[in-house]
Formats: C-alpha cells, structure tokens, sequence
C-alpha cells in the first residue's frame, strides 16, 4: 500500500516555461531503482542573456494503507552511497 514518487522540474532562469517528469512507485517494492527523463523538445536559453539551468528534484514515499509499524522509505543514495545523477547537455554556439 505504499508508494512514492520521484519528479525533477527543469527550466532557464526567469523562464515561464517549465519541463516537468514525475516516476511513481507502488509497493510493496524493494530493489534498486533508476529513472530517465528527456526534456523534449530542446530548448536553448537566450543568446542575450546568461541564464542558469535549474533542475529541481523531489522525492517522496506516502504510508498509504501499509501498516506503519512496518515502515516506508525511499533513498537517491547508490548502494555504494554514492549518488548517481547524471545530466548531459546539449550545447550550441552564440
């Protein structure tokens, strides 16, 4: 009954526009994990202007109609404990 969710957000700063992608989980779930996101279409920033590339992520895990005694829990960490986020970009000449 429990489940989770794992969402990243990325936009241009000072940008209106905003690609979101969001991963859910259902339990009873307990292995490693991995997501994908592809922000599509591409979209360049401004070549007037230097703007910073956010990326905003959440994770979450909900109880839902598990027992709480038994506990819920999601973890970013890599069994190694290192954290393995990787990002490429896609880059063009102003």
């Amino acid at each position: 009954g429990a489940n989770a969710v794992q969402r990243a957000s990325y936009y241009f700063q000072g940008s209106a526009s905003t690609t979101a992608k969001s991963h859910p989980f259902h339990g009873p779930f307990a292995d490693q994990w991995q997501t994908l996101d592809v922000a599509d279409p591409v979209v360049y920033a401004s070549c007037a202007n230097d703007r910073l590339f956010n990326i905003n992520t959440e994770l979450r895990v909900s109880v839902g109609t598990s027992n709480p005694a038994l506990g819920s829990f999601i973890s970013m960490d890599a069994p190694d404990r290192n954290p393995n986020a990787h990002y490429k970009f896609a880059w063009k000449h102003c």
